[in-house]
C-alpha cells in the first residue's frame, strides 16, 4: 500500500488494538468484520478495520493475512517481533528513517506525510510510537519522553 494522503493511517488507541489482537487470538474467523466487537462504538469499529488493513493484517474483504494468523497463533512473547514486521511493511518510509536520531520535529514531518491533521495526526503519531515501543524499535530518547 503506497503511503499517501489517501491512506487511513492508524489512530486507534494502542490498548484497544492490543485488545483486538487478544480477541482474535481467542477466535480468528475466516473474515474479520465489525460485528465481532459489539461493545465498541461504530467509529471505533471502523478504526479497528482500518488499522488492521493499514498494517496488512487483513485483506480488503476482511480475510486474515498470513501475518495476522502468525501473530494470533503465536505466544505473546513473540508479538513484539511480529508487530515490528507489520510496522516495517506498512510504515515503510518512516521505518526507513533513523528513528534513533529523530527529533520530535523530524518525526512529526515524516508523520505528516500520511496526510492527517490536528487531533487525528496526534493520535496517529501516538499509535505509531506506542507500537514502536512495544515492538522494540530503537527510538530517539526525544521521542520516548
Amino acid at each position: 500500500m503506497a503511503e499517501n494522503t489517501k491512506v487511513a493511517v492508524p489512530y486507534l488507541p494502542w490498548k484497544t488494538f492490543v485488545s483486538v489482537l487478544e480477541s482474535l487470538a481467542k477466535f480468528l474467523p475466516d473474515q474479520v468484520h465489525t460485528s465481532m466487537w459489539p461493545t465498541y462504538a461504530g467509529g471505533v469499529k471502523s478504526q479497528i478495520i482500518a488499522t488492521l488493513s493499514f498494517l496488512k493484517l487483513i485483506e480488503a474483504n476482511g480475510t486474515p493475512t498470513p501475518l495476522l494468523k502468525k501473530i494470533v497463533g503465536a505466544d505473546k512473547t513473540t508479538w513484539p517481533s511480529l508487530i515490528k514486521e507489520a510496522l516495517a511493511g506498512s510504515y515503510t518510509s518512516l521505518m526507513a528513517c533513523d528513528l534513533t536520531k529523530a527529533t520530535p520535529g523530524s518525526f512529526d514531518a515524516e508523520m505528516r506525510k500520511f496526510g492527517q491533521e490536528g487531533d487525528t495526526h496526534r493520535k496517529a503519531a501516538s499509535f505509531f510510537l506506542q507500537a514502536a515501543k512495544f515492538a522494540n524499535v530503537p527510538l530517539s530518547p526525544l521521542l520516548t519522553q
